[in-house]
């Protein structure tokens, strides 16, 4: 292996620069990993756009979702094996947690990096960030359960309650809202209504068999909208569009024993408003923070209900770019011309 590796840095709003790397000797914890692909979520969209007011960390190596390769480890290090494939979370599993992994630049400068970074040809990263890759999961698909379809599955498992959660709506059809789907799929004898703002997402839902899905621009008044298709509100709202004003409007389509969960990252500094007599109602709102599921346990208890539906992922545009491609696959995420842009660093 070279000693130096291709990497991608956010360097300012809209700007992403590459730099040669090395790393230095793992330690306690740590793992090598080279990278087959990572994607792009809407969180490093958000940072990409300048709307996480990080700018004093920049430049900085970034990305938490990829699939890869074990290259090489520490000798504490038990969970994984060389040559064993990966999938890189962000969110925390077994295993040792190690210390922030450092990088230094041809010019012998440290470079920030947080704990997990994925758009390089290689990656340190901690023990507990990865999972063993099931072999029936396709490479191109893998990285989407580094965080989206992990966040996405979480949610369905920890929050529904299939005996009493019959009218459900999910609100947005990003990574995370497909992952719902899918998982939603697998079960029978319940109601979903599907709202986005994309004809093409729209268009992937009816196709699943989820025929009350509608863009929410074609209605002024959804709780309207929801009521002439239930005849009440719902029991529980997805919301996963990352906007507040959705985050507002989900309370208002549940009933009053309702529940709105949401996993959105709103642009850094913005404040939802809720009216207190919504709570006073009985009305619940949960925050998730990567679907309040070990990523160990969504393998055990939800991969398998996702696994059956992935085929129905090639309806979707899921165009895989290079690495030096990446600015791209960022503006035309950002301009709604691809579903979930993939990163290929390796075969």
């Amino acid at each position: 292996m070279e000693n130096y590796f291709n990497s991608a840095l956010i360097k300012k709003k809209n700007k992403i620069i590459f730099e040669k790397l090395k790393f230095s000797k793992l330690q306690k914890g740590q793992v090598l990993v080279k990278i087959i692909y990572s994607s792009l979520c809407r969180s490093q969209l958000m940072e990409f756009l300048g709307k996480r007011k990080n700018t004093k960390y920049m430049p900085h190596l970034f990305g938490h979702e990829a699939v890869g390769k074990v290259i090489d480890k520490n000798k504490l290090v038990k969970k994984v094996n060389l040559n064993d494939k990966v999938i890189l979370s962000w969110i925390k599993s077994s295993g040792l947690q190690s210390k922030k992994p450092q990088y230094k630049s041809v010019k012998n400068k440290f470079v920030n990096s947080g704990m997990l970074t994925t758009f390089s040809e290689y990656v340190i990263c901690s023990e507990n960030n990865l999972i063993k890759k099931p072999k029936d999961l396709p490479d191109k698909f893998a990285s989407l359960f580094g965080c989206a379809f992990l966040t996405g599955g979480g949610m369905a498992y920890s929050f529904l309650n299939s005996r009493k959660d019959k009218n459900i709506i999910i609100y947005g059809l990003g990574g995370v809202g497909v992952a719902i789907l899918l998982y939603l799929k697998s079960i029978n004898n319940i109601n979903v209504i599907v709202i986005d703002n994309d004809k093409k997402k729209i268009k992937f839902s009816k196709k699943l068999g989820f025929k009350n899905s509608f863009l929410s621009s074609n209605f002024k008044n959804l709780e309207k909208k929801i009521i002439s298709i239930y005849k009440e509100k719902a029991d529980i709202c997805f919301e996963t569009c990352g906007q507040t004003f959705t985050i507002e409007e989900s309370i208002n389509l549940i009933k009053n024993n309702g529940k709105v969960v949401f996993c959105s990252h709103p642009e850094t500094g913005k404040k939802i408003k809720i009216d207190p007599h919504e709570l006073i109602k009985g009305k619940k709102i949960y925050g998730t923070w990567g679907g309040n599921l070990n990523p160990d346990l969504f393998f055990k208890k939800v991969y398998f209900k996702i696994k059956k539906n992935l085929k129905h992922l090639d309806m979707l545009n899921n165009k895989v770019y290079n690495l030096k491609e990446i600015n791209k696959a960022f503006n035309e995420f950002n301009n709604g011309k691809v579903f979930r842009p993939i990163i290929k660093l390796s075969k």
